[in-house]
């Protein structure tokens, strides 16, 4: 939820001893508060404490959910992406592309 991803942001950046963050990602969508740790991204950004916000491991469904509440647009979409489970991942990529969402892939 939103105290709680302040609080992690907050605590991240005094253990890291520095004033911002480049990039802030809300991780997996499939328990939790999303709209309301999506507006503390939003606020952490506002206020100068982290650059730029995302999302990981997020399907066009969460992403949705969020432009439905009119929230902005995620910077970016990190997810596992490999050639084996490329045409699984096309039309999220297409998705994502055509809302100016970076993608960042990771592999396992």
């Amino acid at each position: 939820g939103y105290d709680r991803a302040i609080a992690a942001c907050k605590k991240s950046l005094a253990k890291l001893g520095t004033d911002y963050l480049d990039l802030y990602l809300i991780h997996s969508p499939n328990k939790g508060k999303l709209v309301e740790t999506w507006d503390a991204l939003v606020e952490l950004q506002r206020c100068g404490l982290v650059r730029s916000i995302g999302v990981s491991n997020m399907d066009v469904a969460h992403i949705e959910a969020l432009l439905e509440y009119r929230r902005p647009v995620p910077t970016v979409n990190q997810i596992e992406m490999h050639p084996m489970i490329w045409e699984e991942r096309e039309a999220l990529l297409n998705y994502c592309k055509s809302k100016g969402i970076i993608v960042q892939a990771y592999g396992s």
